[in-house]
């Protein structure tokens, strides 16, 4: 209720507001020659007294432009097409009055009609301002390629094998269309279900958060970003696939997706159906079954740790089928309100047989192993839902309402059977488990952000309102036969238990921020930020009664009823400097108190208050070397509260060998970053940098104990941890910290007309931890420098051709002698070829070899997947393929995870070979160039902190008159 009440007042607040008179330039722009419109030119107005200030926009099938929201004043007018020389003139705007240019003329250069000469020289890359811009037409790719493959080829961006994607060194957690949402923040749907023709430029850069946009003070919560430009003729149509194959062992991959673009107005619509392990979006996981899930969030950054979108992962382990289908919309309702939504729904069905083995830090002279065999099957349903609405009131007053609702039900079975070994074998414990459990929950947040930029310049004001509401509900079925191997004799149980999750997390914050101009360079935001947050979790756990024949009897020491409160109040200060148009520079302090209460109410009562005192600091120098380079350094301090998860000291014994709980006596953690980002961008060369430094370090990191039983041991509230058995709980420690680097290079390769990207990496980790009560340091040292060759020959000829070296080196503190250095190679071909009358071969061959893991883990693997096929009709957008999987049957899945008590190998399930035959029909409909009125198109704006080229607008931007610097 009080939410509905908040954003009814700031509506009112809002509409009360008056109208300022809109005043444009506008024009029309012909070619000088043919007379004839020119489409899609661009066209920019700079402010004389303050450069900083641009304002972009293009010309629409008329030739037409108009540009809105200036005021009185001199302005630089430019104007660029592709084959003209630009035109350039200085304009005047007096007594608020629109101008109206008449028409203007480009005079086509010497080259225009040479074609070929002409796209040969598209620079595959520039920089603009933050925002690393990569030209599609530079990369060439086969006629049905998808925007992943496109961007695959790209310097500086490697899609992984889970379907995530990197950019400059940093996990890619938005993609926008046209400066747009699309799905939602999941990159994967939108890179795997748009096709690369539609492509006209490929933008990377950090997103900040509206209010920050607003503001130009970053608040810490940016995210690297994909921005797809699509081309101009490719606006106006409906285009798409359709596919259905049919296979041995009954293999099956059927799907498609269809788009209706018309101007600003575009419908998505996509489904899939097979059981080959494809997936075109990212998993969602909001109970946590992955691993996934998250905190309160914390201060520094504002209250958005812990949203919707730390539940999106990669592609899970194992055999899975999957079904899918979803819905994205988009349009401009009117001049004043844009509209972005998705529906989604998946399900997915897996599959696995996970094998693994631990190495288990006991001691400085000891250590256990565990092995593991795990036959499991999950069933997956997800609803996501998302909406972005932005209401332009004014040129002064926006409001941005962006609500997500996500639901997620959970249905697992699994066989485990495991065992505890001493380093000569001999057999300590061991656990035939059978689990069963159905799973569900939801998760509903909104953010609504008011804006309003005042009459001076420079002056602002904005308030953003965060809800967010998550509920899981569980029931989990354990029945375990249970052995222990000592002196003076053996000792067997059975567990048979029944146990019932509820869990619910509430969260109200809200952002005031408040800006000033001190003179011409300078400005001041105040900021205050204020967050609440309560956890309730109840966990009971049924005992079987053979009498009863139910579960009846209650075993307290397994039920727990729990409740935690977050509350965090945040009063800061920050100031922003601008040199020249060149170098800016930011610095802030903040001062925190947050108070963190946990109140166990069962089986004893017990409480725990605690109130914390942190100053944070923010510091980001931005520095720009010409039109080419441009380096930024960011600092950052940040802190994170305990889960109720990680708060509430009940036991889950699922695998009763390995026993969890969590601690109440947790303190809030807090965190220092330094991020360091460089690009370079040589266009004369075709030649492209960029290189990233990331540094962070814990104070309080909440890490994790690990407690191995040398003798039976009676832990709170009854439970029995039995010998060589395990009890892991969370625990804060001092000492951690890692770094991250990345570096790229890409330059041409004319002599094979291909493009070369060698790329280098080196990440350290420490990571404190606990082993039956002795600290011990897990230091991982990783360095990797990855090789990709891609083809830049023709649409009939793709090829990509990659390696990367991995080496590894484990030490640990409390037990040098299983340090251990490993190695892995990664090699992989590419090819695809469209020869005589339409026939096409596409092979994917990837060898893997690991050195190190030992015996059982160190046999490489080649995968080869080949298909041949012929494409047919008018427009040959018919295509008969037959697919072959695996054609060596050497498909194989192995994994290595060091952590800070233990070193894990593990294997899993894996496709085998099976043949396919499909047939693909590629829908092409489009009616030529439809682009939006730069005057009416909410993308053509400038944000009064952001210089020109800092990013896309976020969403489709919004017309106001912003502040100057």
């Amino acid at each position: 209720m009080k939410k509905w009440m908040i954003t009814l007042v700031l509506i009112s607040l809002s509409m009360g507001i008056l109208r300022a008179q809109e005043v444009s330039v506008s024009g029309t722009l012909l070619d000088n020659q043919t007379r004839t419109p020119l489409i899609g030119a661009t066209v920019m107005i700079t402010a004389q007294q303050d450069t900083s200030r641009k304002l972009f926009g293009l010309t629409d099938t008329q030739g037409h432009f108009q540009i809105t929201h200036l005021t009185n004043g001199n302005y630089r007018l430019n104007i660029s097409y592709l084959g003209y020389q630009s035109l350039q003139r200085t304009i005047s705007i007096e007594k608020n009055q629109s101008l109206n240019l008449g028409v203007l003329y480009l005079q086509p250069t010497k080259t225009m009609l040479q074609e070929v000469k002409v796209i040969g020289q598209v620079p595959p890359s520039q920089m603009k301002g933050d925002t690393v811009e990569y030209n599609a037409q530079a990369y060439k790719t086969n006629p049905n390629a998808t925007a992943e493959d496109l961007v695959g080829k790209m310097p500086g961006i490697i899609v992984n094998k889970d379907g995530s994607v990197t950019a400059h060194g940093e996990t890619v957690q938005k993609v926008l269309v046209d400066g747009k949402p699309f799905f939602g923040d999941d990159p994967t749907t939108a890179l795997r279900n748009l096709p690369a023709e539609i492509v006209d430029k490929v933008e990377v850069f950090d997103k900040m958060s509206d209010q920050a946009q607003f503001t130009g003070f970053d608040d810490g919560n940016s995210q690297k970003t994909i921005n797809i430009v699509t081309r101009a003729d490719r606006r106006n149509g409906q285009f798409g696939k359709i596919y259905a194959g049919y296979g041995t062992d009954g293999r099956y991959s059927l799907g498609g997706n269809i788009n209706f673009f018309n101007g600003s107005r575009r419908i998505s619509l996509i489904g899939m159906s097979n059981n080959v392990n494809q997936q075109n979006f990212a998993f969602q996981d909001l109970l946590g079954v992955t691993g996934g899930g998250g905190g309160f969030g914390g201060g520094g950054g504002g209250f958005r740790g812990g949203g919707i979108g730390n539940f999106l992962v990669g592609q899970q382990n194992g055999i899975v089928t999957t079904n899918s289908i979803g819905l994205n919309y988009s349009d401009d309702w009117g001049k004043k309100i844009t509209v972005t939504g998705s529906y989604f729904f998946n399900t997915t069905n897996n599959n696995n047989h996970q094998i693994l083995d631990r190495t288990y830090f006991v001691s400085q002279n000891a250590n256990q192993l565990y092995h593991e065999n795990d036959l499991s099957n999950a069933t997956n349903y997800n609803h996501r839902f998302n909406l972005r609405l932005e209401y332009q009131i004014n040129d002064k007053n926006s409001i941005i309402f962006t609500p997500r609702f996500n639901t997620q039900t959970y249905n697992s079975s699994s066989t485990v059977d495991g065992a505890y070994f001493t380093t000569d074998s001999a057999l300590v414990s061991q656990t035939n488990t059978q689990r069963n459990s159905h799973n569900n929950g939801y998760n509903f947040a909104d953010d609504l952000l008011w804006r309003h930029a005042f009459n001076k310049k420079g002056r602002t004001i904005s308030l953003n309102i965060h809800t967010e509401f998550n509920e899981k509900n569980g029931t989990n079925l354990l029945q375990a036969t249970n052995g222990y191997f000592k002196d003076p004799g053996n000792s067997f149980d059975t567990t048979y238990q029944q146990s019932v999750l509820n869990s619910h997390t509430n969260q109200l914050a809200a952002t005031l921020d408040y800006t000033e101009p001190l003179g011409q360079k300078s400005q001041l935001l105040l900021t205050y930020n204020t967050s609440y947050t309560s956890g309730y979790s109840n966990k009971n756990t049924f005992q079987f009664d053979p009498v009863k024949q139910q579960f009846s009897q209650l075993d307290t020491g397994l039920t727990n009823d729990y409740k935690s409160y977050y509350t965090s109040n945040q009063l800061g200060a920050s100031y922003r400097y601008r040199a020249n148009n060149n170098l800016f520079f930011t610095a802030g302090l903040s001062y925190q108190i947050a108070n963190l209460e946990g109140d166990r109410v069962f089986p004893m009562d017990f409480t725990v208050k605690r109130t914390f005192y942190n100053v944070l600091g923010n510091a980001m120098l931005r520095y720009r070397m010409g039109n080419t380079r441009n380096l930024r350094i960011f600092f950052r301090t940040s802190t994170n509260a305990p889960s109720i998860s990680q708060l509430q000291d009940v036991v889950d014994n699922s695998n009763p060998l390995q026993l969890s709980t969590g601690n109440p006596d947790l303190k809030q953690q807090t965190t220092q970053s330094v991020f360091v980002r460089y690009s370079s961008v040589n266009t004369d060369k075709n030649k492209m940098f960029f290189a990233f430094l990331g540094i962070q370090q814990s104070q309080n990191a909440i890490t994790n104990a690990t407690i191995t039983a040398m003798q039976d041991s009676v832990l709170a509230h009854g439970v029995v941890l039995n010998k060589g058995s395990q009890l892991t709980y969370p625990v804060n420690l001092n000492g951690a910290w890692s770094i991250r680097s990345f570096a790229t290079l890409g330059l041409p390769l004319k002599f094979m007309k291909s493009n070369l990207n060698l790329s280098g990496g080196v990440n350290y980790s420490r990571s404190p931890g606990l082993v039956n009560h002795v600290k011990n340091f897990s230091n991982n040292f990783g360095i990797s420098f990855p090789i990709v060759i891609s083809s830049n020959i023709s649409e009939n000829l793709d090829f990509t051709l990659s390696y990367t070296p991995n080496y590894n080196i484990v030490k640990n503190s409390i037990q040098p002698n299983l340090n251990s250095n490993y190695f892995s190679n990664s090699a992989s071909a590419r090819i695809n070829w469209i020869f005589w009358k339409g026939f096409e071969l596409d092979n994917n061959v990837t060898y893997q070899k690991y050195s190190g893991l030992g015996a059982t883990y160190d046999k490489p693997y080649l995968l080869w997947n080949a298909s041949i096929g012929k494409h047919f009709f008018k427009k040959q957008n018919g295509e008969l393929q037959l697919t072959v999987f695996d054609l060596l049957k050497q498909n194989r899945s192995i994994n290595r995870n060091v952590t800070e008590t233990y070193i894990e190998n593990s294997t899993t399930s894996v496709l085998q070979q099976y043949f396919l035959v499909t047939f693909t029909y590629n829908l092409r409909n489009f009616k030529g160039a439809n682009i939006p009125q730069p005057g009416n198109d909410r993308r053509f704006f400038m944000f009064p902190g952001r210089p020109p080229g800092g990013g896309p607008p976020p969403g489709g931007g919004m017309i106001m008159r912003p502040p100057d610097d």
